[in-house]
Parts: C-alpha cells; structure tokens; sequence
C-alpha cells in the first residue's frame, strides 16, 4: 500500500479535495477517468478505470500537512516497493525519461 496525497482548497467556506496528479493526456493514455473539479464538490481519484478494473482505494485518512511529509511517505515507498527502487526514484526524479 503507497500513501496518496491531494490538495485542499478552501473555496466558498468550504474545504474541498482535489487530485492534480494526472493530466488528461495520460488519463487517456492509462485508461484513467478524468477527474473533473467544479469547485464545489471534492475532486479526487474515481476508484474504477475505463475498463471497470480497480484503479485506486482509499483506505486510510493520514490527516493534514502544511507540507508534504515526505519521510513518511518514502518510508511507506520502501515498505509497498522495496528501497532499491526508492532510492533510483530519489535519483531519477526530475530527470527526462530515456526512451
């Protein structure tokens, strides 16, 4: 299991989630839905993909953060993917991917 963060934006009043993660081209590219944010409603991940499989689940409410907590989430990284991919995401990361 790998941690999932959004953003929260307080509109109206109102707290409202919001998922930026993925934009429409690699939606369309991984059979992802769209996720649309009309500013009133939360925008997070739809569980489902195009082809009804199971794409996401939320499981766990890790609470809020003024900032990204990023030693736990590596450390949840390297429970859900092992430490040897970790550490080339943390070396790779920003960098052009070679084709």
């Amino acid at each position: 299991m790998s941690p999932h963060g959004y953003d929260e934006l307080y509109i109206n009043g109102k707290w409202i989630k919001a998922t930026p993660t993925f934009d429409l081209k690699m939606c369309l590219e991984n059979r992802i839905i769209p996720v649309e944010f009309d500013s009133t409603s939360d925008a997070t991940f739809h569980p489902y993909n195009q082809d009804g499989k199971l794409h996401i689940e939320y499981i766990e409410d890790c609470g809020y953060y003024p900032d990204i907590p990023l030693d736990k989430i590596l450390s949840a990284w390297v429970q859900a993917y092992g430490s040897e991919r970790v550490e080339w995401y943390k070396v790779n990361f920003g960098k052009p991917r070679q084709h």
